[in-house]
């Protein structure tokens, strides 16, 4: 649910609100038995339009989102045939946001910028199962302070 068709002291949004369209390019380059990788990203956020939500006595009817730019980069090191260990950094730049309200009234909410650094493993469980475990540390005040991330992949056949 958009966090702008909700009532804002009863209800939980469970998305974003709006339609965004990502273009990205990612390289690698294995020199065993490392292999170092980057990425480079552009975010377009769509307006969010015809919303009638109450703030007190205002009523939002539009968002822009504003865009975001990120790129990451990292190193993955293979200690074994089964185990990896991966050391990454991450920064997104992510534009103002401008809110219209009913009666002329605007808002804007400043620029901001995420940064986080990460440590990961993986481990072969299995010749078809890998399993994951990152974690990471926010490096600015708009970030969480830690992360944690466990991922066990799998694949099915349809």
């Amino acid at each position: 649910q958009s966090p702008y068709d909700i009532n804002i002291g009863d209800e939980l949004s469970t998305g974003s609100g709006y339609w965004s369209c990502y273009a990205g390019a990612s390289l690698s380059k294995a020199i065993d038995p490392v292999v170092a990788f980057g990425s480079l990203g552009y975010s377009h956020n769509f307006d969010a339009t015809g919303l009638h939500q109450h703030h007190g006595a205002l009523v939002l009817k539009e968002v822009d989102p504003g865009d975001s730019i990120d790129f990451s980069m990292g190193i993955g090191y293979a200690l074994s045939y089964d185990v990896s260990l991966t050391f990454s950094f991450s920064q997104s730049y992510n534009l103002e946001r401008e809110y219209s309200f009913k009666g002329g009234q605007n808002s804007e909410s400043a620029a901001y910028m995420t940064s986080i650094f990460s440590i990961g493993t993986g481990w072969r469980v299995s010749p078809k199962t890998t399993i994951y475990i990152n974690a990471g540390a926010g490096l600015t005040d708009d970030d969480p302070d830690f992360l944690f991330t466990f991922r066990l992949p799998f694949d099915f056949e349809l």
